[in-house]
């Protein structure tokens, strides 16, 4: 009988042994699986900044392409423009004078 004692306490004692492993097993697969989310979790947060500020340079730069295409459209309207109004001063100032030429052989 006392042998039958013994045993069953070894019994239990393995038994308790067993599901302590087990709790440290499965908190320590716990605590795996939640340091394993949180690293997911750092790196989705990294790249989401990484993509916002690449969204935001990508803004700017489009707004300075933009910005540089205008004023070269710009630059280059301007200096159309002061060559036709040199074009139309020069046919301004020939048809004056062939009108003063016109004038003068009519008089004279």
């Amino acid at each position: 009988l006392a042998e039958l004692k013994e045993r069953l306490i070894i019994a239990k004692r393995r038994a308790a042994e067993e599901q302590e492993d087990r709790r440290g097993l499965i908190n320590r697969a716990k605590r795996d699986k939640d340091a394993l989310l949180a690293e997911k979790m750092a790196n989705i947060n990294r790249i989401r900044s990484l993509a916002g500020a690449q969204a935001t340079q990508r803004r700017i730069e489009t707004a300075e392409d933009i910005a540089a295409a205008a004023a070269a459209l710009a630059s280059k309207n301007a200096r159309k423009a002061a060559a036709l109004a040199t074009r139309v001063a020069a046919v301004h100032a020939a048809q004056a004078a062939e009108s003063a030429r016109l004038e003068a052989e009519l008089r004279g």
